[in-house]
């Protein structure tokens, strides 16, 4: 069978094992549904699996389409040759990405502020969802896997089932908001499990808390609005402490990290205690509205 037919076979006729693959990586279903229908139409306009049919799709197809959505179907491409055992021409490379067209919404200070006085607001299920966001960053599919269980009320941390790769950790939790997270009983009103709903759910906050967002807004402002307040003066955390403390999965090429090995489970608790004692929108939440110690950690 020709590459070209190869391809188109294995992606047209059957879809359901280059899925299965997919998954088999670890992907989210949401992605993995992504690529499945971006190949389904990547294979009906690819004229060839060569360097030169793959240059003029990337190149004249995708002509004038955003940098992301060009390296988007690079990846589905990638993934799609590997699945048919087709070889991937050396000689195409993946698109480039001008910081120009790269749009990365992040909240400032003063609109997580916003936020943070206007929570009382918010219904138990929404203010356990935002605190976890505003404190440590999680990601909506990681709000959306929380599970009452996952709060270890005896030893005050919770665990984070960390997506794009990461493994569950713990997460230690301060004293200030340990009452917003006990108190959320996963009944009334239910808890969110659809990564969507959850999108969803934080234009909702926002709306609640009288904020406005836009539509590509998400709990990513959040994020990188944290990323930077932990790396700005007064808190100037290191780079290695802010990604211990989002935990963010461990470079496996890094040297250091091969050599030395993963961080052991006193290594979380004490980036934690760090950060938690110097925490920007913690500080916020407890001199603000709770008032008194901003962490208790012991």
């Amino acid at each position: 069978m020709a590459e070209m037919d190869k391809i188109g076979y294995l992606v047209l006729g059957g879809l359901e094992g280059f899925e299965a693959a997919l998954s088999a990586e670890g992907l989210e279903e949401e992605v993995v549904k992504q690529y499945a229908s971006r190949a389904r139409s990547i294979v009906e306009q690819l004229e060839s699996p060569d360097e030169a049919g793959l240059q003029k799709f990337l190149g004249e197809t995708l002509k004038g389409k955003m940098d992301n959505y060009r390296r988007f179907n690079y990846f589905v491409l990638k993934k799609l040759f590997a699945f048919a055992k087709v070889p991937w021409p050396n000689g195409v490379k993946i698109p480039k990405l001008h910081q120009a067209s790269v749009h990365r919404p992040r909240y400032s200070l003063e609109q997580v502020t916003t936020l943070i006085q206007n929570s009382p607001r918010l219904n138990p299920r929404d203010c356990y969802y935002f605190v976890l966001a505003i404190i440590y960053g999680w990601r909506r599919k990681e709000l959306a896997l929380s599970r009452p269980e996952h709060l270890d009320r005896a030893r005050k941390r919770i665990l984070v089932m960390t997506r794009k790769g990461g493994q569950p950790r713990w997460h230690l939790v301060p004293d200030s908001i340990f009452p917003t997270l006990a108190g959320y009983n996963f009944v009334d009103p239910p808890p969110i499990t659809d990564p969507k709903k959850m999108s969803a759910l934080f234009h909702e906050i926002c709306k609640t808390c009288g904020l406005e967002t836009k539509k590509r807004d998400g709990w990513h402002n959040i994020r990188r609005a944290l990323v930077r307040q932990l790396k700005r003066p007064p808190h100037k955390n290191s780079k290695d402490d802010i990604h211990t403390f989002l935990r963010w999965e461990e470079d496996r090429k890094d040297m250091v990290n091969l050599y030395g090995g993963e961080l052991e489970p006193e290594d979380f608790e004490g980036v934690d205690a760090k950060i938690l004692a110097n925490h920007p929108f913690l500080l916020v939440w407890a001199n603000v509205l709770r008032g008194g110690n901003q962490n208790g950690i012991s």
